[in-house]
């Protein structure tokens, strides 16, 4: 009798959660069937600046496999202005002018030789949260997805002549609404360009790669613009 009424008991407790869990879902899925809305219409002008880290990722870059601990020796940094404008809640346009420094394992024994390039991209930008209609952190952030091309010029680089060509970029960025002015942002993005970047070009890819994580501010210059998150009402 009393394993049978502890069992009842067990029985009941579950019935009990797995009415919660249920409960719970429906209630999420309900939020979630609600209607969007914009807060605002989503277009408007804003700048930005930004400043970060970068890995170069060339020739000789793989003796930093065969010792780890050297390839913080490897990261540069960077610094940029950002100008956009959101067409819409969804599609937007941005200049991204950067100065990007690089560090160069320039051998096997990892000498290290620094380099500066100043670099300008034009991105297509998406709003993840207005195409998909999905609210994040209530509303008060935005995931943006973009993708871009521009040109590079790197200067005299000791006795190797200046060199000018492409770069391709592509990657994410986090917004944080502080105000209706102001955004934190995040932004992690890989870039691809000529291999010619170092003054060094190689059979085989005929690319080099500079990844690179970002911090930094954006103003919305129409007092609203950053708030194209699609809000529950």
């Amino acid at each position: 009798m009393i394993i049978l009424y502890y069992h009842k008991l067990k029985v009941q407790k579950m019935k009990k959660n797995i009415a919660l869990i249920i409960f719970t879902l429906i209630l999420i899925s309900g939020l979630n069937a609600q209607k969007y809305q914009s807060s605002s219409s989503g277009t408007g002008w804003y700048a930005g600046v930004n400043a970060g880290v970068n890995l170069f990722v060339s020739e000789n870059y793989a003796a930093y496999l065969l010792d780890i601990s050297k390839m913080p020796k490897a990261i540069g940094n960077n610094i940029g202005l950002t100008v956009g404008y959101d067409f819409s809640s969804v599609w937007g346009a941005r200049a991204v002018f950067t100065n990007q420094n690089f560090n160069w394992p320039f051998d096997s024994q990892l000498t290290i030789k620094s380099f500066a390039s100043p670099q300008l991209i034009f991105d297509a930008v998406l709003n993840l949260n207005n195409a998909l209609k999905f609210n994040f952190l209530n509303g008060n952030s935005d995931i943006l997805l973009y993708a871009g091309a521009g040109g590079f010029y790197r200067p005299l680089f000791g006795t190797l002549p200046p060199v000018t060509s492409y770069v391709l970029q592509g990657g994410g960025q986090f917004n944080f609404h502080v105000d209706t002015n102001w955004d934190i942002t995040l932004a992690g993005e890989i870039n691809a360009t000529d291999d010619r970047l170092n003054s060094i070009a190689v059979d085989g890819v005929p690319l080099d790669l500079f990844p690179a994580v970002k911090i930094g501010f954006i103003y919305h210059l129409d007092g609203g613009g950053n708030k194209k998150c699609m809000c529950y009402y």
